[in-house]
């Protein structure tokens, strides 16, 4: 059976999701989750929802899904500990320095894989799977097909997003709100940039999702989980997307006035389907209008009036003999109770009967429960008044409730995950291209330990030290002929920033380095990722140069150093909804309201890439302490004679003309 998985952002919410039929719920602490803008729960509150939740056996799936820095790993470990010996269901998470506390202090407790890690192939769920998660939340960028090739391909519960907000950028891969603002969508607080005007409109706000119509098909291709988005929602917005999706899964689907409904209570411009049908393109866009709908009123009044779900059925059986407490056991086909009620007399009149007894018992309006089998086992004419018998079924309810809401602790070790120990490493410089027309083979590129050239365009250059940096989301029907691609030009090695891309290349005999994308931002993630077999790492450009201090390196890391930071990534071309497609030459533009100018590139797979207005600029001064630390030049629109000048003036230590930014090593993101 298919689970419908509900957002609560509060109580209220949480109520409604349980009013409406969800079969599990997800929250957050009030720390370390990624909607920090929730009013979330705290422990005495998540306690309370838990033993709520559980009493209706509805599952709970607690988000501990943000990045962590190295002097938060203990307070990290305190909540794996309370989650887990609370006995809540799940937990989710997108650092692998949590899953690694997890794994280590709570092994039972089950891992969920966020969408924030971004895993959209088959060789990510992969990745996963060793490392002992046990659901994968998916990408929202993939179509059926590809959502069923995941599927068959792994053991993971296959959790997918069904309904509600649509990120412009992949998830885990947008660091436009921390770049321009130091509010960190990796870190739960997002100020939502690209919902806001730029020039030509709204070209990065898409529509919301919504895939209620494609129930079946998605229960055929493997999905477990229908997971609906909106911790930030309404209880409102909660209980009527709920409600309409537990309709669905029995089989009632779902009409143009539900549509209508959905659309009102919360939508940019209605819904769209285009990913999921593989069709991207300007259709997908939307913002939210400011309107008052009379569905949106007919909602709230259906929501008011909406009677508990039914979740249970009540088998109950009363034996009973003259002048003797009532003897009463009540199951809900997993749980069984009983229980002493009271005294039964002789009938004067009319006998109890089974049908009068099931007549007086069939009152469960206002519970979660429906009447199933009622047997009455007595040996004369008895009486047992109606009071008595509401009594015994409202007794029977608590017991078998109580019976549910039992605490399941898992259990907890001593145990720490082991951080790996720091190694010794000359720092070096690295070079890496985003676009060939940037490359000179003119330019003096053996002092660097790595040349970086886009992984269909690395052949170009021959020297010792190149390289492919391969899109963070290469097309996962492709990667297999790029790997035999890049073997037969025998390009030793490649900068990937999924995890999903660390395995296909390192089994295939590359030397594989990590890039940015991997939002490594403490020790103990960097531990697992040199475990998982990185020669060198880019630690995120997210943390400030004190937060990268405390981290232990134990292999050789990087540092960017100079160039347009890339902000977002996405499957949908921007380009072309604002100019003619540029076929992967050259860089296009976007405008914002206050006349920054950000680049946008083409990626595999006519999506863009985001990058800043400003170039970073991070000279030597500012990285005394970090000699052991490799420093990158990223370059993106210059030309070969600017990048020969901006290597010289880093070599002679001095800043470039125009205006530059220090990025966030200097503050940090909140």
């Amino acid at each position: 059976m298919t689970e419908l998985l509900s957002p609560v952002g509060n109580r209220e919410a949480l109520e409604a999701a349980l009013q409406s039929g969800a079969d599990a719920v997800y929250l957050g602490l009030t720390e370390f989750s990624a909607r920090a803008g929730a009013d979330n729960f705290d422990n005495e509150a998540l306690e309370a929802a838990l033993r709520l939740c559980h009493r209706q056996n509805v599952k709970v799936f607690v988000t501990l899904n943000t990045l962590i820095r190295d002097r938060e790993c203990e307070r990290m470990a305190e909540a794996i500990r309370f989650l887990a010996k609370i006995g809540v269901d799940g937990i989710i998470v997108q650092d692998l320095a949590t899953a690694a506390l997890a794994k280590s202090i709570a092994p039972d407790l089950p891992l969920h894989g966020s969408t924030q890690m971004c895993i959209y192939s088959l060789d990510g769920a992969k990745a996963l799977e060793k490392l002992g998660f046990t659901r994968v939340v998916l990408a929202r960028e993939l179509s059926l097909e590809e959502i069923r090739h995941i599927a068959r391909g792994t053991d993971l519960e296959i959790e997918v997003f069904v309904h509600g907000a649509l990120c412009m950028c992949y998830s885990g891969h947008c660091y436009f709100s921390a770049v321009v603002g130091r509010n960190s969508g990796n870190r739960g607080r997002c100020a939502q940039p690209c919902r806001l005007p730029y020039e030509g409109g709204y070209p990065l706000s898409l529509k919301d999702l919504s895939l209620i119509e494609y129930v079946q098909q998605l229960q055929q291709a493997g999905v477990d989980s229908f997971k609906i988005e909106g911790r930030l929602k309404s209880p409102l917005y909660v209980g009527a997307v709920t409600a309409a999706f537990a309709d669905a899964l029995r089989g009632k689907a779902p009409d143009k006035s539900v549509m209508q409904q959905l659309g009102d209570i919360f939508s940019r411009d209605g819904f769209t389907d285009g990913y999921f049908k593989g069709q991207t393109g300007a259709h997908m866009f939307g913002t939210k209008k400011k309107t008052e709908y009379a569905s949106y009123r007919a909602a709230a009044l259906e929501a008011q009036q909406r009677k508990p779900y039914k979740r249970f059925c009540l088998n109950i059986t009363l034996t009973a003999s003259e002048n003797v407490p009532s003897q009463w056991q009540a199951d809900d086909g997993t749980n069984t109770v009983t229980f002493t009620g009271d005294t039964v007399s002789a009938a004067q009149n009319k006998p109890l009967t089974e049908q009068s007894l099931r007549e007086r018992l069939d009152k469960l309006t206002d519970t979660h429960y429906t009447l199933g089998e009622c047997k009455l086992y007595a040996q004369s004419d008895i009486f047992l008044p109606v009071g008595a018998i509401n009594a015994a079924r409202r007794q029977a309810c608590e017991l078998l409730d109580t019976a549910r809401e039992k605490s399941r602790p898992y259990p907890l070790t001593d145990e720490r995950p082991d951080t790996l120990p720091p190694c010794k490493t000359d720092g070096g410089q690295q070079i890496l291209y985003h676009s060939i027309n940037a490359f000179s083979p003119g330019t003096d590129h053996t002092p660097f330990a790595a040349v970086w050239l886009p992984a269909e365009q690395a052949h170009l250059y021959s020297g010792a030290n190149r390289g492919a940096h391969v899109d963070h989301f290469y097309p996962s029907d492709k990667l297999p002929s790029l790997i035999a691609s890049l073997k037969e030009k025998d390009i030793p090695r490649v900068l990937v920033g999924n995890i999903g891309h660390i395995a296909p290349f390192k089994e295939a005999g590359f030397e594989v380095w990590g890039d940015y994308g991997l939002n490594i931002t403490n020790s103990l993630s960097l531990s697992e990722y040199t475990r998982l077999g990185l020669k060198n790492a880019c630690l995120s450009f997210e943390l400030a140069l004190p937060q990268i201090r405390d981290i232990r390196r134990p292999l050789a890391t990087t540092l960017i150093v100079y160039g347009r930071l890339p902000l977002m990534q996405f499957k949908n071309c921007v380009i072309s909804q604002t100019s003619r497609c540029l076929n992967h030459r050259g860089f296009g533009t976007l405008s914002d309201r206050k006349g920054m100018t950000f680049l946008l590139s083409c990626r595999p797979g006519c999506g863009n890439t985001l990058f800043n207005s400003l170039p970073l600029w991070l000279d030597a001064k500012q990285l005394q302490g970090f000699d052991d630390v490799d420093k990158r030049f990223d370059f993106t629109d210059e030309s070969p004679a600017e990048v020969q000048t901006i290597l010289q003036l880093y070599a002679d230590g001095r800043t470039p003309d125009g205006s530059y930014t220090k990025g966030l090593y200097t503050r940090g993101v909140i």
